[in-house]
This record gives structure tokens, sequence and C-alpha cells, in this order.
């Protein structure tokens, strides 16, 4: 169920950030996702980035995205 949730919500996620709920869900999506959706949150974030990153919970988000990200090579 939950894998379900997050596919169908991860490309969503910048019609909802802009609110506290949707950033916080926005942010459980970012943790609990594999870097498969993290990769997706990111890609459909990236057109809009200094917008979110100027709103006042959508920059929440960006620094959740940021935390959990894993860059290294195995």
């Amino acid at each position: 169920r939950k894998e379900a949730l997050l596919s169908s919500l991860k490309e969503l996620t910048m019609h909802f950030l802009h609110t506290r709920d949707g950033a916080r869900v926005a942010m459980w999506i970012a943790t609990q996702g594999t870097a498969k959706d993290r990769k997706a949150m990111m890609k459909s974030l990236k057109p809009f980035a200094v917008q979110t990153a100027l709103d006042e919970f959508g920059c929440m988000v960006l620094v959740r995205l940021l935390d959990v990200t894993d860059d290294t090579k195995s």
C-alpha cells in the first residue's frame, strides 16, 4: 500500500507542497521513498526550484531532499 501511494504522489509533489500539510507529505515521501522516488520528485521540482526555495513551506521539502539523498558511489 505504501509503495502504491508513493508512486502515485511522487510526480505530483509540486502541486501540494505550498501548504504546511502538503510539505509534510512531500517530506514523508522523500524520507520513505526509494532513490528512484526521490529522483522523480527532484525531476518534477527542477523547473520550479527557485520558486520552491522561496516558498514558505517548499523550502523545507528541498532541505529534506538534500538531507536524504545519498550521493556516494558503491
